[in-house]
This record gives C-alpha cells, structure tokens and sequence, in this order.
C-alpha cells in the first residue's frame, strides 16, 4: 500500500496551477485480493461485495502481520494483555485489534493504557477475550476502510478442481 493525502489541481486561467489539499491527515491506501474455490465461498463473497455497496461500505482490514508483540499469555476470561509497548499510550488508546490463536479469534478495542515499565504495557478491553492464547498468540491492527472504487470485477478460471473466482479490489483508509 502507500500513504497520501487527498488534493485539488487549481487551474487559476491566468496560466498558474496550485495544488490544494482537501484533506490535514494521511490516508492509507492498499489492495485486497480474495480466491474463493467453493459455491459457498463464491456466494459469500459476492453478498459481501453487495453488502459493503463500492466506496460506500466500511470494513475492518488487518494488516496481515503479527503487529503487537505479548510478554505473557492470557485466559480466556482476560480484559488485558500484558505487551511490549509498540506506541505511545494516547496513540494506542481507541486502536481496533484483533487477538488470534489457532482457530479462535476476536476483535476488541483497547480502553486503556497502562504503562508498567520500558518493556512492558498494559492494555484494557471490554468484553473479555472468550479463549485462552499463549504467548505466541497473532496480534493485528486494524484500520478502518472501504473499497475505492464501485464497480469490483471477479475473475473466474476453470480448473482440474473446478471454478475459482478470483478478485483484485483497491482500498482506502476511512477515518
């Protein structure tokens, strides 16, 4: 992806152009790619695309890495987590993220900050967990987004296995 802000070409007619922004914060933009293999997968995929409306539907996109990095594991009646610190904590208050282990997963929305030492931090959330996770449990962030565009193609190739539908879709933060 890339970051970017949002301008305006101004054409003045008197052979001057200024550039303008529309827009004081950055935005981020990248891609998202889907295969579906099943009929099931292909259906869901095209409600969802109904659903989100082009640019006109919000989703949660994780960042598809590890971000947030655990100093102990937690249960599953947790309402914190005890993390090397990766910002400052009135950056991280309000961050959106998503706790993985396994199979389980859930989106939560840190509260609170707590900052016990260089090497440690202490986030709070509300509801708890739901499972127990270890230390090397899957912590994203999340950014808000939607679609930058409205009309989304879907690619279909015939395979051994049978159709595949393949799908390509730019993205832009939503603040």
């Amino acid at each position: 992806g890339k970051l970017g802000r949002a301008v305006v070409l101004i054409d003045s007619a008197f052979g001057a152009y200024e550039l303008v922004e529309t827009e004081s914060f950055d935005r981020r933009f990248g891609t998202l790619s889907f295969f579906d293999e099943t009929y099931a997968e292909r259906f869901a995929r095209r409600r969802f695309f109904h659903f989100m409306r082009g640019r006109d539907g919000e989703m949660w996109v994780g960042s598809g890495q590890n971000d947030v990095e655990l100093n102990a594991g937690f249960s599953s009646g947790a309402i914190g987590l005890d993390i090397v610190p990766f910002a400052d904590g009135s950056v991280t208050v309000g961050q959106v993220i998503r706790i993985s282990e396994g199979a389980n997963s859930s989106t939560r929305t840190i509260l609170s900050v707590i900052d016990n030492s260089e090497t440690s931090q202490t986030i709070s959330f509300t509801p708890s967990v739901g499972f127990s996770g270890s230390v090397n449990s899957d912590i994203g962030l999340l950014t808000r987004a939607r679609f930058d565009t409205d009309q989304i193609g879907v690619s279909y190739q015939f395979t051994a296995g049978g159709l595949i539908a393949r799908t390509t879709a730019a993205t832009v933060e939503a603040p």
